[in-house]
Formats: structure tokens, sequence, C-alpha cells
């Protein structure tokens, strides 16, 4: 897990803390060996890097790869890609053995991927403005660069299952389709991330595959799930902070083994997926769980927020690598609906207004497996 001073604080009945959800607040400070990124070389593609307290990566092809003795960002300090365009991808990969922390600037025209299978921390003070956005704590080898590039495929695996995570403080801004995609052995997000005109994709799990559909738009499939977890929160996906897709969808794939004792996820604060225009505007938020195997179990538990638009066709926003399912059951299934022009009593309105309740509460109105 991230190796950081930590205090956790389980609180009493907070605005948005429902039923059986715990809500705690972790506080995290960073490490005293915090520097500007150093020792960045590039190994595939072409650009020039130019550090100072403005590091500058001038990226001159299409795709790039670059290793990194650590990748951190202090406050005050900017990291600035300038890319040939907004589809362009620069990989960023930390092999310090210890998490990349991002409390300064990071700015991007395309898209920017950071690997660190220690794990990454966005602090507080970080803010991170980029046209696409992939953070990892997963490992990707050369070779799997490459086919993102012939393919558009790439397979991630774990190289430490007894490091990692990911944790946003801060506030994560995108504008591009790719949006923000985060994967790790858990997320906790108390800062804001924001995806304009963007998907958000968070997944959980040992060796997922990232993959991208015809318009480039990224996408997880989940091979293997979660052996241990090393969430510090309990829940190894902890939201108290703001998740919001404008004009985008929001899609949260967690997979881990039954033999794993754990809270899928800890919605404390905001997920929105929001459609601002005319037009057929469709946004959904789906938690979606993966193909289950004898010794995998996957959650599709209540994400509540403050306003939830479900598209009812599923086919026209499924990401590449999601299998449709057919959901347990469903609120009809429990709650009959009544006519209350027809039976004008108190009992009536009470059923149909507990249906509505249990409605928002559930996701798309179907129960968790």
């Amino acid at each position: 897990m991230i190796k950081r001073q930590a205090v956790s604080t389980v609180l009493g009945a907070l605005p948005g803390c429902f039923l059986a959800v715990n809500c705690s607040v972790v506080v995290l400070f960073p490490s005293a060996g915090l520097a500007q990124p150093s020792g960045g070389e590039v190994v595939s593609g072409e650009g020039v890097i130019t550090s100072g307290t403005v590091t500058s990566v001038q990226q001159n092809s299409e795709h790039m790869a670059i290793n990194w003795d650590s990748f951190n960002i202090q406050s005050g300090e900017q990291v600035i890609f300038v890319q040939p365009g907004t589809s362009s991808v620069a990989l960023n990969r930390d092999f310090s053995g210890i998490p990349s922390e991002l409390f300064g600037s990071l700015q991007a025209n395309g898209q920017v991927f950071l690997f660190n299978s220690a794990g990454v921390l966005i602090g507080p003070s970080a803010a991170i403005n980029v046209g696409g956005l992939l953070v990892s704590d997963l490992s990707i080898s050369d070779e799997e660069f490459s086919r993102l590039q012939a393919d558009n495929q790439m397979t991630l695996t774990e190289s430490d299952p007894s490091a990692g995570g990911i944790v946003n403080q801060g506030a994560v801004t995108t504008s591009t389709r790719n949006g923000i995609t985060l994967i790790g052995q858990y997320i906790d997000n108390s800062g804001t991330l924001t995806a304009n005109n963007g998907n958000i994709n968070l997944a959980i799990a040992d060796g997922p595959v990232v993959v991208t559909d015809a318009s480039g738009m990224l996408g997880v499939q989940l091979s293997q799930g979660l052996g241990q977890t090393l969430a510090p929160s309990g829940a190894l996906l902890n939201n108290s902070g703001e998740i919001r897709a404008v004009q985008g969808n929001i899609a949260i794939n967690i997979r881990y083994q039954s033999s794993l004792n754990v809270q899928a996820v800890n919605n404390t604060g905001l997920v929105n997926a929001v459609g601002i225009g005319y037009g057929n505007i469709d946004q959904s938020i789906v938690l979606e769980p993966a193909p289950i195997e004898p010794d995998d179990q996957s959650d599709a538990v209540d994400i509540i927020s403050d306003s939830f638009v479900k598209d009812t066709d599923d086919s026209s926003n499924g990401l590449a690598g999601d299998v449709p399912r057919k959901p347990a059951s469903n609120v009809d299934d429990l709650i009959s609906s009544c006519n209350e022009d027809e039976n004008d009593s108190s009992d009536c309105k009470k059923q149909n207004a507990i249906k509505r309740y249990l409605g928002r509460l559930l996701i798309g109105g179907s129960l968790p497996d």
C-alpha cells in the first residue's frame, strides 16, 4: 500500500451516510523526500525533456514512452507536456520503488499515462489539467505499449501485489473523450475528478486489460480478482469527493476473490454523469461486475449520488470489454406498483414512495448480485 503518515477517523451520522455505510476521513502528508521529476529517458518515440522549476516535455511523435528514476511534482512546480495532438499518448513509468507524489501542476494537450507499481498520491494542492489521464499501480512492458499503437490494446500486469493504490486529494480535469482512467489495488478519492466531454473509468483488480474501441475511448476489461486488500479505509473504492463526467459516462469495475472480507464501495461524496446541450444526450453511471468465476466475487453495491441519470439503452454506452449481464432482481419484483387514482389510500401512496426511494439507491433499478 502507499506508505504515508495517516489518521483515520470513523464519523457518526453525516449527510450522505446511509444504511450501514461507514464514513471515514484519511489525512495524508507528503514525504520529506519529495522532488521534481528526475532521470527521465525517452525509450520509445521522439521527444525532448527540459528540467527546471518548469519541467517541459516536447513530444515529437504520436506515441512516446519515458522511463523516470522518479516522477514527483512539488507544490509550486509545473510539468508541461506539449504534444502533437489531443490523441497523442505520453507514457511515463516511475521506477523509484516509492509512490509518485504529485502536489504541483501537470498540464498536457493530449493523453498522459503514469505507471508506478508502488502507487500514486495526488495531493490536495495538485492541479492536473490534461486531455486524458490514465494512472495505474500496475505495470506495462515496452511490447504492450507497442500493441496500443498497433492493435489499440495493451495488457497490464501486477508486478508487486504488496504495494500500490491510487489516492486523489487534488483537482483532476480532462478535456477529451478518453477522460479519466484510474486502475489500482484500491482507489481513494477525496478531491475532484472531472471529465469534460469524456468518460471516467475506475477499475480495481489484478491484471486488467485496457482496451480502446474504434472511436478511441478507453475502456477496461478485468481478468483477475484481487487476492489481498491494501485499502486503508477498508473499502476498495472510497469516495468522499466529487466524481463528475460532463457529457460522458462513469464506469466502476471491481473484482476480488471471495476469500476477501471487504467493502467494495464506500461513497459519501458525489458521483454524477451530467448531460449539457441539445439533442440526444445519454449519460449513465454503471457499477459493472466482472464475469463471476468460482474463486472470484464481484460487487454491484449502491452508489448514492445527488444526481443519477441512467440510459435506458445500455448497448449504446457499453465500453469495449464489457459484457451485458441480466440483473439478479428488480425493484418491480420486490414492490408492485399501485394506481393512486384508482386506489385513493394512504397505503398506496406510501408504497409508491418507498419504491421510488429504493429505485434511487439501486443501480439502474436493479439489486446487486
